[in-house]
């Protein structure tokens, strides 16, 4: 019951924001230039902003899970090596032809 109460704190105002949005445009109280500049601000400083602090503020002690980064990091890899591979392949094939 306590990570649905956490998790409900974090979703809903995300959820309460959205549907301000959509009742601000149907009231025709922000146009859609205003929501454009409005999202541009949020995303190119308020986000930063936000995800720096909250890195600044984060206890690398408890936090830091080196499986789960070492994990996240091979998943990442591992598509540009097929990839690579996959390339080398097809090059390969042309060449001969």
């Amino acid at each position: 019951m306590e990570s649905f109460v956490v998790a409900f704190g974090v979703v809903f105002p995300l959820f309460l924001e959205i549907g301000l949005g959509i009742l601000f445009r149907q009231i025709k109280l922000m146009t859609k230039e205003t929501a454009r500049e409005i999202n541009a601000i949020s995303f190119r400083v308020f986000l930063p902003i936000l995800l720096f602090s909250d890195m600044y503020h984060m206890s690398v002690d408890t936090t830091v899970n080196l499986r789960l980064i070492f994990f996240a990091a091979l998943i990442v890899v591992i598509p540009y090596v097929m990839a690579f591979f996959l390339y080398l392949g097809l090059y390969r094939i042309n060449e001969m032809q």
